[in-house]
């Protein structure tokens, strides 16, 4: 993430590339010009939480960004001094669409789980809220028993059990030594 010539940054300019293994998929300026505008759309209001993405999306389609710094001065002439705060949100949706980060997070949380042996413990850190949601949903899941529609009873109990009922988060020092911390949830499975 910290190597400018990637183009996971808008703080630099380098080719709008951000995958994480350059040897697989296509980087995010080819799926830009790939793909419809409604495509981008979507992919900011589901990966970004972006309101009113269509409106982006169309800029962003036109201009036809092959930098970082495209890609911002396209952000920047539609939307002024509010890029800054939606900029961070943009490049997120984008690389998590390029390297396909939360169908392999789905993928492990419906795997993972089962590699475990009894008393095993699957540990993971989420760092924005749409991944913190689908390991919250998944782990809840997991650690609740079958009950009976009829009479509420439990009828099988829940093969695994939630080692962190609220997700750990980092202490004031870490984020100071470690500022990406910052918005790190640490979540814990166990297999009964």
């Amino acid at each position: 993430l910290d190597d400018e010539s990637r183009g996971f940054a808008f703080k630099s300019d380098a080719p709008l590339d951000m995958r994480f293994d350059r040897s697989k998929g296509i980087t995010a300026e080819k799926w830009i010009n790939k793909v419809e505008t409604r495509e981008i759309a979507l992919v900011l209001t589901r990966y970004g939480e972006i309101g009113n993405s269509m409106r982006i999306a169309k800029q962003i389609k036109r201009d036809k960004p092959e930098t970082t710094g495209e890609l911002k001065k396209s952000i920047e002439s539609l939307l002024g001094f509010r890029a800054n705060a939606l900029l961070p949100q943009i490049f997120q949706a984008f690389r998590i669409e390029v390297n396909r980060e939360l169908e392999a997070l789905e993928v492990l949380l419906k795997h993972g789980p089962s590699l475990l042996k009894s008393g095993g413990r699957m540990a993971i850190i989420s760092f924005h809220s749409l991944e913190d949601r689908m390991v919250k949903q998944s782990f809840r899941l997991l650690s609740s028993p079958k009950i009976d529609e009829m009479t509420g009873q439990i009828i099988e109990e829940a093969p695994y059990k939630l080692i962190t009922k609220k997700p750990i988060i980092p202490s004031d020092d870490e984020v100071k030594q470690n500022p990406r911390a910052r918005s790190a949830k640490l979540r814990v499975l166990s297999k009964v």
